[in-house]
């Protein structure tokens, strides 16, 4: 398959984006009290596309953090606390407003768009439960994505691990961006000259499900591994694209991080 240089970095970039936004959603339970710290380090991505003849690819890149009593940075995703949890209590409510990069699946295909939500959590023994809503701002595909998730944080000694599952309902105009393949990127795709994928339009919403996974282990105060991944059971309505070969989207990545 025939892509330029620059596209796959661009996408890469966009791929890590969206790997350390499920990193800032899953860190918010990881217990972060109070204070300013700042975080930086290096991230590896591994990114397996859903669609035919494209690869698995492993990418490395560096990261920086920031989190405060009212503002966070992580990736591409920046956010205010709109409420921060009472850690006395047994139930603890969270909300953040935020922007956050969106790319597109599959690594060939260029597109890049900038969402603005409304993230809620609420937490307690039992586990916690999150609700998010994103809308586009830069008028590229002009839809919306709401979802639904459930946790639980599991904690022995320095490793502290996060499991979790999510629905995500995905408008009709956010599944094309995604997943559909307009005139132009079909152009790009090309094998020895020859058109490699079909025009293909997504034509009404759908629910995507998701298992996620988020950990860290502290080695020491200030440096810890960390490690995220996900798996994305795409929609019927996503895999009748016939590029589409898989019924899963797999995303994983690992770090090392230094706070300050």
């Amino acid at each position: 398959m025939i892509f330029g240089g620059k596209n796959m970095k661009h996408l890469f970039i966009v791929k890590l984006s969206l790997a350390l936004i499920l990193v800032a959603s899953s860190g918010g339970v990881m217990g972060q009290e109070g204070g300013e710290r700042w975080q930086v380090g290096a991230v590896g991505l591994l990114y397996d596309s859903p669609f035919e003849l494209e690869d698995t690819q492993l990418r490395l890149f560096p990261s920086i953090s920031y989190q405060s009593s009212s503002l966070y940075l992580q990736g591409l995703e920046a956010g205010y606390h709109l409420l921060t949890p009472n850690y006395r209590n047994n139930l603890q409510l969270s909300a953040d407003i935020f922007v956050a990069a969106r790319g597109v699946a599959g690594q060939s295909r260029s597109a890049f768009a900038l969402d603005a939500g409304l993230r809620a959590r609420l937490g307690g023994r039992l586990g916690f439960v999150e609700a998010e809503f994103r809308q586009d701002i830069t008028g590229q595909y002009n839809g919306q994505e709401v979802s639904l998730g459930y946790g639980y944080r599991f904690v022995l000694g320095e490793l502290a691990f996060i499991p979790s599952v999510r629905a995500s309902w995905n408008s009709q105009k956010l599944g094309n961006f995604s997943y559909g393949v307009t005139a132009e990127q079909r152009e790009r795709m090309r094998e020895n000259g020859e058109l490699l994928l079909p025009l293909f339009r997504v034509e009404e919403s759908f629910i995507n499900y998701s298992v996620n996974i988020f950990t860290t282990y502290q080695i020491t105060d200030r440096i810890r591994f960390i490690g995220f991944g996900s798996a994305v059971l795409l929609a019927d309505t996503v895999t009748d694209n016939p590029g589409i070969t898989d019924d899963y989207e797999i995303s994983a990545g690992f770090g090392v991080s230094y706070s300050f």
